[in-house]
């Protein structure tokens, strides 16, 4: 009676344990104050490829802002990448964005780290002259460590352990830029860094993290922004004897091939 129970406790186990596994999130907040975001969540592709895509479903408005667009794209290899469209309408407006996603499987030892970012801008003003457009780079959330180039940046790409948060060193788009008219529309960037040496942890990365965070000018300005990191563990180089069975192998046919033509003309 008492393991027909056990085997009853770990199938209840295995049938729950997906509820609870760790799902790829999207977080939005404005003016330091939390905006819920109306995902649709839509999983594509097979295999290795699998990508879980979270996208705004309808656009949130208010007084002092727009959130036109958000879609982001997940990969547990892991992967993030992220489009976002605001319209900052009313006074300078800080935004701040969180992209996290689980790391599946983690990945220990070394590892090859990208990032990329850029940002478009079309100047709200509807005068002549336009007053320009300026964009400024806020630091992430408490606990969200930066590179080491001393630059606060728009973009910023960690990984954690699960104890431990690392920076990958490819934090970019910063500290401001003022974008002046004509033209109208503007472009920062595109700022693309990597294929670098990443983070390294003996126990495995298991958490991937993407945080933007800058403030707008105001006045009806609106922000397009396009991103992705990506960290890999770089394939390994084969041992010895899976690069010398091979050879051996080769060896061994040409080797059959002579005796055989011995053989035959003996």
């Amino acid at each position: 009676m008492k393991k027909t129970w056990i085997i009853v406790a770990l199938i209840v186990m295995l049938l729950i344990s997906p509820v609870f596994a760790k799902k790829p999130t999207a977080k939005l907040t404005v003016n330091g104050v939390p905006v819920e975001l109306e995902q649709e969540f839509v999983t594509s592709g097979t295999g290795n490829d699998v990508a879980q895509v979270y996208e705004l479903t309808a656009p949130i408005e208010t007084a002092d802002y727009k959130i036109v667009s958000v879609m982001v794209n997940y990969k547990e290899d892991p992967h993030i990448d992220y489009v976002i469209g605001v319209i900052d309408t009313g006074a300078p407006t800080s935004f701040s964005f969180t992209f996290n996603s689980p790391i599946n499987p983690v990945i220990a030892g070394p590892t090859q780290v990208h990032s990329s970012m850029s940002l478009s801008t079309t100047d709200g003003d509807t005068t002549r002259p336009y007053n320009g457009v300026t964009v400024t780079a806020l630091p992430p959330p408490a606990g969200i460590p930066v590179d080491s180039d001393g630059i606060t940046e728009l973009q910023v790409t960690t990984v954690s352990d699960g104890s431990v948060r690392n920076n990958i060193g490819l934090d970019l788009g910063g500290p401001s830029v003022f974008l002046p008219d004509p033209p109208q529309s503007s472009t920062w960037g595109p700022f693309n860094e990597g294929f670098i040496p990443g983070p390294v942890s003996s126990t495995g990365w298991n958490d991937f993290q993407i945080n933007i965070n800058f403030r707008g000018s105001g006045g009806g300005d609106v922000y397009s922004l396009n991103g992705r990191s990506d960290i890999i563990k770089p394939s390994p180089i084969p041992e010895f004897p899976t690069v010398a069975l091979p050879t051996a192998l080769i060896v061994g046919l040409i080797g059959a091939v002579l005796s055989i033509r011995k053989t035959e003309e003996n």
